[in-house]
């Protein structure tokens, strides 16, 4: 089968299946002409062609055709792309296939951050490949333990591999978060500088598991060597202290938690730094992975500034890798309402108008937002995220934008307000200014009382730390029992001052505290902590006993075969999704709520289904606790559903949600800088490149808008290779790969001709803010920033090459005539509908799937990623005047054409350029046949 694959190197073969799998294209279609076609290109751009003709997702008839027009293309963007998309060390192209009862898709390669593996053997990259299994709609495969023969047909490929272009794969291992989704990593056994590798060899390098008999608990150690990590740095033996852990009754305090030296902690962030977004500021914990350790590390002036003091409830086996991998750090995010949280909370006393007040608080603000710029500020100050998206907006209103009612942003403005509307009908996520959610750690001073916490944060508004001290409520998610949300004071220690962003628990007691929140720790678990009076209630219930499920009896056997037949039975009995939506619907129809037999019951075997993955004990759900029906907010067939009357019908029932996207996308007067033809040329080529890496993101996740995958705003996103990942995980996947292109992008802006000359261009790069907006910046540096917004803003040609054709007035009615429409108009209709139908394929998004968030297949994000260069171009010319070119009137911008050139000139006088006429001295010599071809395309 496919024998025409012989013919390429083995990236262009993964491409081709990958065509097929998906129907783009058909096997017989693969004709002499396309691989003559392909042979004739370097692997790299044979890669980038396939890699485009999939991203419109629709079958194509004639892939020699569609392969001749489009290879010029990429050719023209090939170095940008080589040079600046390639991974960073912490980053991988990963290769994946998906598979199902009767079909295997093939994807990628896709930008993930590494894990340990992948960095130790970051040469044969192309040699591990992750692998899913789902159902023939690429969901997860169904809860039912009678689908034996389709777990039989999963256990032979487990056993057997898969053989892939000439590669044989083998089961390796799977992390903790793939395992809940269906997925484990396979790997071709390869010749490295050391020795043959297989999986088994990758196995027994990771470190000493001869101490653990459970074939789930030891398949649960083996994971953390695949959990996804940023590594920074090497920790000396000798600078890894043991320190004993606080227990008493039994029960460990210190679960999970460690302490960190000042400059340990300050080289991690450091390094940090040059990976991902992080604060500016040093942040007071970090959640890692140290040899056969993990858990958190919290800052700690006590002890050595160099040293690193694990506990024994941290070390999980013995290994000699002693990198510093982080998985995430402390940072304030703020509360927020969820469905479970406000079931707990009726059943505890408080009223569903309270819940109702907010939900009107919020969607107030929210509805102000697009009104004031002042009201916009303060909202997004208040939803602050990780990602720091809030923060750019924040710069862009500041600067004047949101007046100007800049698209771009405004855009933003709306999918967010949306998006928050989306999810207060939805999942109830309704915010709580008095309230922040952040990981866990203990008090190492032994000052704080039980019963008591220390919470400081930074104020999102002022960005000022503030201790809080008053009475709160805590909790942990998922909370289905009463007793998961407890009443807690929140006490100032002085002594505990230097952390900030973290909840820090008590030392004391007959319990750990967050031990009774949803059976938590302090390995890197966060809490919801709120101190708004109308969610406290009068008298909290006794928390459950999480003791219900014990491990296995250790098996004999300790091979591969049975963490195999572990991956694979947890797969079939995984029904923790099933437990949480039956205790919903149970809760809303007992008066009793939360606290009715069958919810408590249920979420004693919610807890035994969250440890299932590690102890390998399946929860039994009994037919008398499965809901018969189900309250409206769940979204249920419509014969099964009844009007709820408690808060979630309530909230579900007075929201609704609209989207209208502005589609005038003009160019503003203020951006358009004399002498930015200069940059043109290379900033359309930029714009192709950039604009490529981000349509390919947004076909891996489904995402339907350029705007919701560079704000991280996303209605509707998912991944066929991850079809039930939390949206939380598949959210951070997303953002990471989006800085990564931004960073890129921005490096690639910082070339020596713009830097100033007291200054190296490596200076610039790497740093996500260098401007202000208070000075104005050399002309060249304005110059090239407008023409990457003009590159964006401007008509632009359908290609950045002149070998390309556009395609022909017969050509695109022979398209309209194929696609059974009457007119261009038509088919522009019809392609959009198709590509609003790819991402709203799921019946709850059916009321979103009107949104027309369809900008005609144009991207507009590319300059922004140098929103501080644009902020200050635009202040600084709004406050010393307009430039002459768009001071006589606001006319449509062309690159390539003449436009206002005497204008042009009258503004340069006793400029760097003199009185030359800057048409003519800007465009860069040779490039008049581009500009010729660019014109005439566009006429």
């Amino acid at each position: 089968m496919f024998t025409f694959l012989i013919f390429f190197d083995s990236e262009v073969k993964f491409k081709l299946l990958g065509l097929i799998s998906y129907n783009v294209i058909n096997e017989h279609a693969v004709t002499q002409d396309l691989i003559d076609e392909l042979a004739n290109m370097s692997p790299a751009i044979a890669e980038g062609v396939l890699e485009e003709l999939g991203k419109p997702k629709k079958h194509i008839w004639d892939p020699a055709a569609e392969v001749r027009r489009r290879k010029a293309d990429t050719a023209a963007i090939e170095s940008k792309i080589e040079r600046y998309a390639k991974p960073t060390f912490n980053q991988r192209l990963i290769r994946k296939v998906v598979i199902t009862p009767t079909k295997i898709y093939y994807q990628g390669p896709q930008h993930e951050v590494g894990n340990r593996i992948l960095r130790r053997y970051q040469q044969n990259t192309n040699d591990f490949l992750r692998v899913t299994f789902c159902d023939d709609t690429l969901q997860k495969l169904p809860w039912s333990p009678e689908n034996e023969l389709l777990y039989t047909r999963i256990a032979a490929i487990m056993e057997a591999g898969i053989n892939i272009s000439g590669k044989h794969f083998e089961f390796l291992h799977y992390s903790s978060s793939s395992m809940k989704s269906c997925g484990c990593w396979f790997m071709n056994p390869f010749e490295s500088p050391k020795g043959w590798v297989d999986a088994e060899h990758i196995r027994g390098t990771m470190g000493d598991f001869s101490g653990i008999a459970n074939p789930a608990t030891l398949g649960a150690r083996m994971a953390q060597c695949f959990s996804t990590t940023t590594l920074t740095g090497k920790i000396q033996d000798a600078r890894i202290v043991t320190i004993p852990d606080i227990q008493r009754n039994g029960l460990v305090f210190s679960d999970g938690v460690g302490k960190i030296g000042k400059d340990v902690i300050k080289n991690v962030c450091e390094q940090l730094k040059k990976y991902q977004r992080v604060r500016p500021t040093m942040f007071s914990a970090v959640q890692y992975r140290l040899a056969g350790a993990k858990g958190v590390l919290v800052q700690d002036p006590s002890i050595d500034r160099r040293e690193v003091h694990l506990r024994k409830s941290q070390m999980k086996f013995p290994s000699n890798h002693y990198a510093m991998e982080i998985c995430r750090t402390s940072f304030y995010s703020p509360g927020y309402l969820n469905q479970q949280l406000v079931i707990l909370l009726e059943t505890l006393g408080i009223k569903k108008e309270v819940f109702m007040q907010l939900k009107e608080e919020s969607t107030a603000e929210l509805n102000e937002a697009l009104k004031t710029s002042k009201a916009a500020i303060k909202i997004l100050s208040e939803n602050q995220d990780q990602d720091g998206i809030s923060t750019v907006l924040i710069q862009l209103i500041k600067a004047g934008l949101f007046d100007a009612r800049e698209p771009f942003l405004m855009n933003h403005l709306k999918i967010f307000k949306a998006l928050q509307l989306k999810d207060i009908k939805r999942r109830a996520r309704i915010h709580i200014k008095q309230a922040c959610h952040i990981i866990g750690v203990m008090d190492e001073t032994g000052k704080l009382p039980e019963g008591q916490i220390f919470v400081q944060i930074t104020n999102p508004v002022t960005e000022r730390r503030e201790v809080v001290k008053a009475r709160a409520i805590v909790t942990r998610s998922p909370a289905l029992h009463p007793g998961d949300v407890q009443l807690v004071e929140c006490a100032d220690i002085p002594e505990l001052a230097h952390l900030l962003d973290v909840v820090v628990f008590s030392q004391h007691g007959e319990r750990p505290l967050p031990n009774m929140l949803a059976g938590g720790d302090l390995d890197g678990d966060t809490y919801t902590v709120c101190w708004d009076k109308r969610l406290l209630f009068e008298v909290a219930d006794a928390p459950m006993t999480y003791s219900t499920a014990m491990p296995i009896v250790a098996a004999a056997d300790r091979s591969v075969a049975e963490i195999r037949r572990h991956f694979i039975n947890y797969i079939q009995q995984d029904n923790l999704g099933v437990i949480d939506n039956a205790h919903k619907a149970l809760s809303d129809y007992h008066p009793e709520g939360a606290r009715h037999w069958k919810c408590l019951r249920l979420a004693e075997l919610h807890s035994d289904a969250v440890d299932f993955a590690k102890k390998g004990v399946p929860a039994r759900l009994d037919g008398e606790l499965r809901a018969k029906q189900y309250p409206d907010y769940m979204e249920k067939p419509e014969d099964k559903t009844y009007r709820s009357e408690k808060a979630l019908g309530e909230i579900y029932r007075s929201v609704s949600v609209n989207l209208e996207l502005l589609k005038d996308f003009e160019p503003l007067p203020e951006f358009v800088v004399p002498g930015y033809e200069a940059y043109m040329e290379d900033a359309l080529l930029s714009k192709a490149a950039y604009d490529a890496q981000i349509t390919t993101l947004m076909n891996q996740y489904n995402i339907g808008s350029e705007f919701e995958l560079v704000s991280g705003y996303m209605f509707n996103f998912r991944c066929d290779e991850s079809p039930k990942k939390k949206p939380e995980e598949l959210k951070e996947q997303v953002m990471q790969t989006v800085y990564n292109i931004k960073s890129q992008f921005r490096d690639m802006f910082w070339t020596v001709d713009v830097v100033p000359g007291d200054a190296t261009v490596s200076s610039f790069q790497k740093r996500e803010s260098v401007v202000s907006t208070e000075t104005r910046l050399p002309e060249a540096i304005r110059r090239k920033a407008s023409a990457w917004y003009l590159a964006a803003y401007g008509s632009q040609p359908s290609s950045v090459s002149p070998a390309v054709p556009a395609a022909t007035t017969s050509e695109r009615t022979a398209a309209a005539a194929a696609a059974g429409v009457s007119s261009e108009i038509e088919l522009e209709e019809a392609e959009a509908e198709h590509r609003r139908a790819i991402h709203f394929k799921e019946k709850d998004d059916r009321e979103y799937y009107e949104f027309d968030m369809d900008m005609s297949g144009r991207l507009y994000s590319f300059p922004w990623v140098m929103y501080d260069v644009l902020c200050n171009i635009y202040k600084t010319t709004k406050e010393g005047g307009l430039n002459s070119i768009a001071a006589a009137a606001r006319q449509p911008f062309t690159p390539g054409r003449a436009n206002p050139v005497g204008s042009v000139t009258e503004g340069l006088t006793g400029g760097a350029f003199g009185n030359e006429p800057t048409d003519a001295f800007l465009r860069p010599a040779g490039s008049e046949a581009f500009w010729q071809k660019v014109g005439d395309l566009k006429a």
